[in-house]
C-alpha cells in the first residue's frame, strides 16, 4: 500500500515584490544617507574646532607667562600681536599680514556662510600663517587709536585649500577679551553676537561669523 506523499510548496518572492523592495530601501538609503554623511562631516569639524580652540587658548596662556603682561587689543598697536603671537606655534608657512590674500588668485576663496558674498578681509588682514597640521590661522589687530580696538583669531580647521572654505562652515572666528580670555564668537560680548550672525537665511557679508559658540556647543547646527 503506497503511502500519500504530502508535498508542501513554499511560496517565494516574485520579481515584482523583490523590485519594489530595493526601491524602497534605495529610496530610504537616499533620505538616511546624507544626514548620516553630513553629521559625521560637522562631528569632524567640530572636533577641529575644539582642537584648534585648546591650541589658541595655550599660545595666550604662554604670552602671559612668557611676558607678565594680558594678551588683549589695548596692549598692541595695529600689526603688531600677530608677531608675538606667532612664536608659540610650530608654523609650515608664515604669510606675513596679507600675502595670502592681496594681488593672487587666493583674494576671493573665502565666502560667508551660504556662499552669496566674499568676506570682508578687514577682519582678517593683520597676520596669516598655516601650521604643520594645515590649519590657517588670520589675525585681526586694528590700531591701538581705533575705536573698535580688539584681537579676533580667526581659524580655517581644515586649511585654506580644502572647501568649503565658508565662515561659519569650517573657518571660524575668536575674540580675545580684555582679561586675555579666548571667547567663542558668538559669545555674549562679542563683536558678531550669534542671534545677528548665525541664523537661518542671514545673507550679511559677515553670515556665519557668530557661528564659533554654537558649533562648539551643539551637536547639530
Amino acid at each position: 500500500m503506497m503511502k500519500n506523499k504530502l508535498i508542501n510548496y513554499k511560496k517565494g518572492f516574485t520579481l515584482a515584490e523583490v523590485l519594489i523592495t530595493l526601491v524602497i530601501i534605495g529610496v530610504i538609503a537616499a533620505i538616511t544617507i546624507p544626514t548620516v554623511i553630513a553629521n559625521s562631516k560637522d562631528e569632524e569639524i567640530r572636533s577641529m574646532l575644539k582642537k584648534s580652540h585648546s591650541i589658541i587658548a595655550q599660545a595666550l596662556e604662554y604670552y602671559y607667562i612668557d611676558n607678565g603682561v594680558v594678551p588683549k587689543g589695548g596692549n598692541f598697536e595695529g600689526r603688531t600681536f600677530k608677531d608675538v603671537f606667532v612664536k608659540h606655534f610650530n608654523i609650515a608657512q608664515d604669510f606675513g599680514n596679507t600675502d595670502f590674500y592681496y594681488g593672487n588668485k587666493d583674494y576671493d576663496r573665502y565666502k560667508n556662510y551660504y556662499g552669496n558674498s566674499n568676506l570682508n578681509y578687514y577682519f582678517f588682514d593683520d597676520g596669516q600663517f598655516i601650521l604643520n597640521d594645515g590649519t590657517f590661522i588670520m589675525i585681526e589687530n586694528p590700531s591701538i587709536d581705533s575705536i573698535n580696538n580688539r584681537v579676533i583669531i580667526s581659524v580655517d580647521v581644515n586649511g585654506p585649500y580644502k572647501k568649503p572654505n565658508r565662515l561659519g562652515r569650517d573657518l571660524f572666528m575668536f575674540q580675545v577679551s580684555n582679561e586675555g580670555k579666548l571667547l567663542a564668537m558668538g559669545d555674549p560680548g562679542t563683536y558678531f553676537p550669534e542671534e545677528t550672525y548665525c541664523k537661518k537665511n542671514s545673507y550679511e557679508d559677515m553670515s556665519g561669523a557668530g557661528c564659533t559658540a554654537k558649533m562648539l556647543r551643539d551637536k547639530s547646527k
